[in-house]
């Protein structure tokens, strides 16, 4: 569901690293997958957010880059994604 509500936002235009609030869209997709009980799905939306460019060096509110996020949780297959694209 989640999927599907994201690309039809980037498609109607949506810049895929502005920034919602004080996090870039990279780094809440990482935290939502830290915390997901279904990583399959969260890390869907993680891909698909690297496929159209999402920027790799992008932060949360602490200024903490996506990969970092994803380490400090232990979350070794989204950081894998992550680093599989840098």
């Amino acid at each position: 569901k989640a999927i599907k509500h994201l690309k039809r936002v980037v498609e109607a235009g949506a810049h895929i690293n502005t920034p919602t609030g004080s996090m870039s869209p990279l780094a809440a997709a990482v935290q939502v997958a830290n915390e997901a009980s279904n990583l399959k799905e969260a890390n869907r939306i993680v891909n698909f957010l690297l496929q159209r460019g999402a920027d790799l060096s992008s932060t949360d509110h602490t200024g903490t880059p996506a990969l970092h996020l994803a380490t400090a949780a232990g979350n070794q297959k989204t950081a894998r994604l992550l680093l599989d694209k840098g």
